[in-house]
């Protein structure tokens, strides 16, 4: 009789467990392919044992090998949004983060979770791998969640890159005498750049410059471009400040880019 009981104990346990295992928390990105200069659809798989009120996530993908151009949700889904709300973050030209916010989610729920649509880009035979990093619910990741990245494999003859506009990195930054910060353009506009110092003041702006800095731009071929009614085409871009120093001060200033109606920001440290 007892072994039986430590026998039925054991089984309870055994299934306790595996309940267990099978609701863990998962979010994966399975592998797959696509023809370059072609849209494609990511489903984004998601195994969601909690429910909560808001939901965040996020990941981390290669610029240069695909260009995410929407995210897409649907009543069907894990996140019921036909199109969720999300927001992207430039590392470099070749590593972007992407969070999707929703409030609106299938939970608990064990399935595709949201599709992410994306161009493939560069040249035959690439890799390209996209990465789950960050998943949250009520603003607090679940317990031993496991994250699994996903492989793109691009087919096909070379296309042309499509950068994200924005900014991309500023170098050296602080900096003493110029400062080089890559930029990108997505549609023909035109470009103009202003800098606040710390206290929100604007001190200087381009095209229409008063003299404290020099505002040199090039292309991706480093060809000067001087023309201050010039339209930018769709691109990536360098400017180079250089301060002069008798009328511009040691401190950290934001520099805004205005493209399209679009703004984009960033900091940079200016050290005599």
């Amino acid at each position: 009789m007892k072994n039986m009981l430590k026998y039925l104990l054991f089984i309870c346990l055994l299934c306790v467990f595996n309940l267990n295992f099978l609701l863990a928390a998962s979010v994966e990105i399975k592998d797959t392919s696509v023809k370059a200069g072609q849209l494609i659809k990511i489903p984004v798989y998601g195994n969601i044992d909690q429910i909560g009120s808001s939901y965040s996530f996020v990941f981390n993908y290669n610029s240069l090998q695909l260009d995410v151009k929407n995210i897409i949700g649907g009543s069907d889904l894990g996140f019921t949004e036909d199109k969720p709300i999300y927001n992207s973050k430039i590392h470099s030209f070749d590593s972007i983060d992407i969070t999707i916010n929703s409030s609106k989610i299938n939970s608990p729920y064990n399935g595709v979770l949201f599709y992410i649509e994306a161009e493939a880009l560069v040249s035959s035979d690439s890799l390209s791998i996209i990465k789950p990093i960050l998943f949250k619910i009520d603003n607090n990741e679940p317990a031993n969640i496991e994250y699994k990245q996903g492989i793109v494999k691009i087919i096909g003859p070379i296309v042309n890159q499509i950068y994200p506009e924005g900014f991309g990195i500023a170098y050296p930054n602080p900096s003493r005498e110029k400062m080089t910060v890559e930029f990108n353009i997505k549609t023909d506009s035109k470009v103009n750049f202003i800098i606040y110092n710390s206290a929100g003041a604007e001190v200087e702006s381009y095209p229409e410059t008063c003299g404290m800095i020099n505002f040199e731009v090039f292309d991706n071929k480093n060809n000067p471009i001087s023309d201050k009614n010039y339209t930018f085409k769709k691109g990536a871009y360098k400017l180079v400040l250089k301060p002069n120093s008798w009328n511009f001060s040691t401190g950290v200033y934001l520099l805004m880019m205005e493209v399209n109606g679009s703004v984009y920001k960033i900091n940079i440290v200016y050290v005599k």
